[in-house]
């Protein structure tokens, strides 16, 4: 099952960085895009965090990306999972979420 972690729009900052994999044994674990994975141009992955940060880019529709991380701990024993960023357009251009209320 694919987890969305943000959904967004365009040319917003994206800033995740509530992911994480248990190490039991307490050793570090390193982070990578799976091969044939790619995250949104402007976006980053923090190999040593996970943390996943940058600015999404314009789009001329509705995007989603789907992903998947590659944690390895100090054993080289790995775990993967998918993920999806939603990426929004911005109708009114304004950098507005298009929400009359706000």
């Amino acid at each position: 099952m694919d987890t969305v972690i943000a959904t967004q729009t365009q040319g917003t900052a994206l800033n995740v960085t509530s992911l994480s994999a248990p190490e039991s044994g307490g050793g570090s674990i390193s982070y990578t895009l799976k091969g044939g994975s790619s995250l949104p141009s402007g976006v980053s992955l923090n190999a040593s965090t996970c943390a996943i940060t940058g600015n999404l880019p314009s789009i001329a529709a509705n995007t989603i990306y789907t992903f998947t991380l590659v944690a390895t701990d100090a054993e080289s024993q790995t775990s993967e999972r998918q993920f999806k960023i939603t990426n929004l357009v911005n109708y009114f251009g304004d950098g507005s979420d298009g929400n009359l209320g706000t």
